[in-house]
């Protein structure tokens, strides 16, 4: 038999009030959810914690030595989560953190802008990389936390992950290009040209095709190698605005170059490529209250740049079929 700390701040709650409709309020709960907490509670216990009267409720012997105790507990607690709160927002030291070319070109450095604001002393230290060496990275702790795709690191048992969302991906080249200013361009046209990026996970691999003028397929990996292998975003767009390689990025990563005329998004009729965005970690072990706080405000980035490709798909007329 175990008390939680919620059952007691409702029978602390219901024993305040006397009124289970009043209680529910204070807590900011339904009244059959408290109802539901406290029958619970008194059949673990095996004994009623309060009377049922008309004029109202009123705890019995067993109830007040539950609030009683309740009530010095309570105080303790609440201290000691103020205490753990203070300790996460003032987390200091320096979080290591990789991350692939789509997250780690305005992701990661928007997370770490606005971390940089709200904390004093906090530092990081940010590893470029592709999916492929997160586990290196983080099975030798050179880095906690991995930020990007999750493609097939969830079948590592070494590794904890956890998904944020699906981010679209769009085609795009240079305004001179062949493909550019067609309409519905089919995926095999596209993948005639050479393709510039990472090495794609085979979520993503098994939408590029098998055109050897665009990459190569890995069949027994899964893995498509493009033609022009390039860790960096910003190296990937240069290749891409002054050659007849197309590459892929969300939207978001593309606004300036758009607004500008240096690149232009293909208008694809296939199936969409989604990056399957997420955080890893190593298996069995929490993230430190600095990693906490990044993750925290990664999401919160993200859901920022999701909105902003979602308004430029819009405005560019561009098809929109990924949830979250």
């Amino acid at each position: 038999m175990s008390l939680t700390i919620k059952q007691l701040r409702h029978v602390d709650a219901l024993a305040h009030t006397g009124n289970f409709h009043e209680a529910a309020r204070t807590l900011g709960i339904s009244q059959p959810a408290l109802t539901q907490s406290i029958r619970a509670l008194e059949r673990r216990l095996g004994c009623p914690l309060f009377d049922r009267l008309p004029t109202g409720i009123e705890p019995t012997p067993l109830g007040w030595q539950v609030i009683s105790r309740a009530r010095r507990l309570l105080p303790q607690i609440l201290e000691l989560e103020q205490e753990v709160a203070d300790a996460v927002r003032s987390a200091r030291g320096t979080l290591s953190v990789a991350a692939g070319s789509y997250p780690g070109y305005l992701l990661v450095p928007e997370t770490i802008t606005a971390l940089s604001q709200q904390i004093a002393d906090f530092a990081v230290r940010f590893t470029e990389a592709s999916w492929a060496d997160f586990a290196p990275l983080l099975v030798s702790r050179e880095v906690e936390l991995a930020v990007g795709d999750l493609g097939d690191l969830r079948d590592d048992p070494r590794l904890q992950t956890a998904r944020i969302g699906a981010d679209a991906l769009y085609y795009y080249c240079a305004p001179d290009h062949p493909l550019a200013g067609r309409r519905r361009v089919s995926l095999k046209s596209i993948h005639r040209f050479p393709l510039a990026g990472n090495s794609a996970p085979r979520h993503i691999a098994r939408l590029l095709g098998r055109d050897q003028r665009a990459g190569l397929f890995d069949e027994e990996k899964g893995v498509f190698h493009p033609r022009f292998q390039l860790t960096t975003l910003s190296a990937i767009k240069r290749i891409v605005a002054s050659t007849d390689a197309v590459s892929l990025a969300p939207l978001a990563l593309l606004e300036q170059d758009l607004a500008t005329g240096g690149l232009v998004v293909i208008d694809t009729s296939g199936p969409r490529p989604s990056l399957d965005t997420g955080i890893t970690y190593l298996a069995g072990r929490a993230l430190s209250p600095l990693a906490t706080i990044f993750v925290r405000e990664l999401k919160h980035q993200r859901k920022k740049l999701r909105a902003r490709s979602d308004l430029l798909a819009q405005q560019l007329g561009l098809q929109q079929d990924l949830g979250e």
